[in-house]
């Protein structure tokens, strides 16, 4: 499987040296919190990716172990508990998987996306999200408990893999997180959408891929990530 990895790449090129890369934690059930947590205005000490601010939230698959090859997080800017004001912010997940491809496109796209939706399974102390499907935006409003507390990006990014971790095609996981005011956050939400899409046509890849190029609504993508040609070619073949 590669039709990820150009956008894998493009993630990772947008990345600063000054990125930071941790182990995750076995143990982080003093800072797991519940689903049903409100955290009202006047408990928060912030907004990562608020209204005002960029946000880019999307995950992205391969099997190259050399992209991914162990567990890790990676935190690109100031951890939570060192911010101090609302700020632009990008989550990303980048997953090894093996034998998702194994039956095809069309059942690979139903692997893949119901490991993506174990991201609504994570709810750290503190750490309320709220995401838009259809923005591609995930803004979490942080509690100035958790801030006290000295909740981490390696908490909340624990939690991911341990989740991720449950569906047996996932064999290692790498979640970024960006709070760094120099990226270029319009770069990440593109980058965010083309994997949106990305998805869409792994889902109608057999039935809808058209094979004429001028009227195929996938041209965009071909033009763009050199993922979506490999498959192109692949279904040509068939």
């Amino acid at each position: 499987m590669t039709i990820f990895d150009d956008l894998i790449n493009k993630t990772n090129s947008l990345l600063t040296s000054e990125s930071k890369t941790f182990q995750p934690k076995n143990d982080f059930s003093n800072k797991t919190g519940s689903k049903s947590e409100l955290i009202l205005g006047k408990e928060a000490a912030f907004e990562l990716g608020g209204e005002n601010k960029y946000s880019a939230a999307y995950s992205l698959f391969t099997e190259d172990e050399t992209i991914v090859n162990t567990d890790e997080i990676v935190i690109c800017g100031k951890d939570i508990y060192k911010l101090n004001t609302d700020c632009s912010f990008a989550r990303i997940a980048i997953i090894r998987t093996e034998g998702a491809f194994i039956h095809g496109e069309q059942a690979a796209y139903s692997i893949l996306e119901t490991i993506n939706l174990k991201r609504y399974d994570v709810f750290p102390k503190g750490y309320m999200i709220r995401t838009s499907v259809l923005s591609n935006r995930e803004q979490v409003k942080v509690s100035k408990k958790a801030v006290k507390e000295k909740l981490s990006f390696v908490d909340v990014g624990s939690m991911y893999i341990n989740e991720f971790k449950k569906n047996k095609y996932v064999k290692a996981v790498k979640i970024i997180f960006v709070t760094n005011p120099e990226i270029n956050y319009q770069k990440l939400e593109h980058i965010s959408s083309l994997a949106t899409e990305l998805f869409r046509a792994l889902n109608h890849a057999v039935t809808d891929l058209k094979m004429d190029c001028k009227h195929c609504e996938w041209k965009f993508l071909c033009d763009e990530v050199d993922g979506m040609k490999d498959l192109h070619n692949r279904l040509i073949k068939k």
